[in-house]
């Protein structure tokens, strides 16, 4: 009797199993060379079938998706659980040799094959009773029945090819191109009369509206459109960890003119995707055509990137006040900006921008605090050429004079360097210059803007994160507001008329992590009514967030106060919570042990009752349980960078 182990592999099964469970193109390799019967362990058989079969439907393999399919085959006992997947995936490091991989399971197989084909042989050769040319025949054919499979089974008589191939070419028709180059390359055109179908699984590419804005690596605002034409950058991904990330885009593709849907969701946030784009769900991947309102989507809980860029301090608190109450009507020696806070505002940046502190006494004695800034040219003359003359009709006249030279002139009389009499361009020395703020709110495209038209310059979003949070804490100090409701709640603010402006500042506050909701609001304005955009922050932690790092310029008192009420109270929220689906999860990973003996272990008080299927649970609820079960993916919901978001309408 043999007492040897049959040929088997059992890390190598392993290896591949994680591989597809990782990396959800893996299996496109593999599932031409590899059957399910090739496993020797029962368990990684079933786990590769439902692989296979994922993979044929044209859905991910990924370790969601497989699970899904165990439990509604009830197999997920079967194969040992949750937890027998989750080690698969933990004893795998990537998927790059699952090709070798899948040819030695293979090989292993087809071992154990033939040592079971020789043994029915053996049992042949004493079946004295049979003929010997039929022993030898079904010998043989035991034998070939090996031999096939390492060819394939799917094999068809030369005649039959031959007489087909010579119906295909006499079938030909004239080729049709697409217009589109790179799938001409790939198909050769199209044939008249043929329905060419062409699939793709979710993991393949998302299809927007090409006007959709994504932030780039640099904090940059950039469009789809304008992503595919340049065809590089990188863009935020949501990792297998459920951590948002940064990430290349494995290719740019313009997909032609199709029908696109506007989803909106509770936050007031929009996406406009065609209706097969997949949106992420707590069970799993589905398309917009899945969907319907009141269901939950996975969207940005936090993008937490910011640039490099710098503007100087005074620049940056000044485009917050003017965002807020400014109308960028800039005239040639005015510019107006009103603002209702204490003089200190008005110095720290008056200082910075202006040369002279007579000019700055002017303003701060101006009510209206209308800066009205003289020509740079008469600080810079009397700044180079030290001119003292007392009499100042001579020394108007010799003003008039250099005025009336072109630039270059000016600076050759006075043997100077551009540089040196026109700090902030050589503009500002013309007669009829308009003044360093004009100037400056014309480079930020900004000049002319009224507040129905005005956004956020493209530089503050690629700023450093203390720079776009003293932005915020200059803009909060216009139009913002903080306070505590008799309830004890407190509540944050932004209040605009223009949509695109309130949808700018709720993306900035996104990436500090402060969830924003946007409501569009009537409201009464000099006896009539019109449209406003309201943004309002009422989560705990994100209220917090926002007076920790960013702060109202003139109203910290009342932040302070706000601060006080928030730590009285014991933290909760009705917004971020994880969607009541994922109860039948964690049902699942905790297989027969009771919900209170569950509840105890995970040190819940209260623990007799914990709405089991009834209410959507806090992150925090479903750490503990998820802690308490060992399941990491649960673990990585709780804490992951996704907020859900509901469906209000499509």
């Amino acid at each position: 009797m043999n007492d040897k182990l049959p040929p088997q592999s059992i890390e190598s099964e392993e290896a591949i199993l994680g591989g597809c469970l990782l990396d959800s193109n893996a299996i496109a390799r593999i599932v031409d060379i590899l059957v399910p019967e090739a496993f020797y362990i029962g368990a990684h058989k079933d786990i590769y079938q439902a692989i296979v079969r994922l993979h044929g439907q044209g859905k991910p393999t990924d370790l969601l998706a497989v699970t899904d399919w165990l439990v509604n085959h009830n197999m997920l006992e079967r194969i040992g659980g949750r937890n027998q997947l989750a080690t698969l995936i933990d004893r795998t490091v990537s998927a790059v040799n699952i090709d070798a991989l899948a040819e030695l399971v293979m090989e292993k197989y087809q071992r154990r094959q033939l040592i079971k084909a020789g043994n029915e042989i053996v049992q042949l050769g004493y079946e004295t009773q049979t003929e010997l040319p039929i022993v030898l025949d079904q010998s043989e054919q035991k034998v070939f029945q090996v031999s096939s499979q390492r060819f394939g089974t799917n094999t068809e008589h030369n005649s039959t090819i031959t007489t087909a191939a010579y119906w295909e070419l006499e079938s030909f028709s004239p080729i049709y191109p697409t217009g589109i180059h790179d799938l001409d390359k790939l198909m050769m055109g199209f044939e008249g009369g043929t329905l060419t179908i062409i699939a793709g699984r979710p993991s393949m590419g998302k299809c927007c509206h090409f006007n959709t804005e994504i932030v780039l690596s640099d904090g940059r605002l950039c469009t789809i459109q304008e992503l595919v034409q340049r065809r590089e950058g990188e863009v935020r991904t949501l990792g297998n960890d459920w951590k948002i990330c940064m990430d290349k885009p494995s290719d740019f593709i313009n997909s032609g003119l199709q029908p696109v849907f506007r989803v909106t969701t509770r936050l007031g946030r929009f996406v406009e995707t065609t209706i097969q784009h997949p949106y992420l769900t707590v069970d799993g991947w589905k398309y917009l055509s899945d969907l319907k309102c009141g269901d939950k989507i996975a969207v940005p809980r936090k993008l937490e990137v910011f640039g490099q860029e710098t503007l100087r301090e005074c620049e940056v608190k000044l485009l917050g006040y003017l965002m807020g109450d400014g109308n960028f009507n800039v005239r040639i020696q005015e510019s107006e900006v009103r603002s209702q806070e204490s003089e200190c505002i008005k110095v720290q940046y008056l200082s910075s921008l202006f040369l002279d502190s007579t000019v700055i006494a002017q303003f701060l004695n101006n009510s209206d605090f209308c800066i009205l800034t003289p020509d740079f040219l008469h600080f810079n003359l009397h700044k180079v050429v030290g001119f003292t003359n007392n009499n100042p009709a001579i020394e108007k006249d010799f003003f008039d004079a250099v005025l009336d030279l072109s630039p270059s002139l000016k600076c050759q009389v006075l043997e100077v360097q551009p540089e040196e009499l026109a700090p902030h361009g050589i503009l500002t020395i013309t007669k009829s210059a308009k003044n360093y703020l004009c100037l400056w709110l014309q480079k930020l495209g900004l000049n002319g803007h009224s507040a129905y038209s005005k956004t956020i310059p493209s530089i503050v979003f690629q700023l450093k994160r203390e720079q776009i949070a003293l932005f915020l804490n200059r803009l909060f100090a216009t139009d913002g507001w903080a306070t505590v409701l008799k309830s004890g709640q407190s509540q944050l603010g932004y209040a605009t008329i223009y949509e695109k402006l309130a949808r700018q500042v709720q993306h900035l506050l996104l990436r500090f992590g402060i969830i924003a909701t946007l409501k569009k609001k009537s409201v009464k304005y000099n006896g009539s009514r019109r449209t406003a955009w309201k943004l309002d922050i009422t989560d705990a932690k994100s209220i917090k967030t926002f007076i920790d790092e960013i702060g109202i310029f003139g109203k910290e008192k009342v932040l302070s106060s706000v601060k006080e009420a928030l730590a009285l109270l014991k933290y909760q929220t009705n917004c971020d919570l994880i969607p009541i689906g994922i109860w039948e999860q964690i049902a699942a990973a905790k297989g027969n042990e009771p919900w209170k003996v569950l509840a105890r272990r995970a040190l819940i008080q209260g623990y007799s009752n914990i709405h089991v299927g009834k209410r959507s649970p806090t992150r925090e609820r479903l750490l503990q349980l998820s802690t308490a079960l060992g399941d990491r993916r649960l673990q990585q919901i709780a804490t992951s960078d996704v907020y859900w978001d509901e469906i209000v309408s499509i």
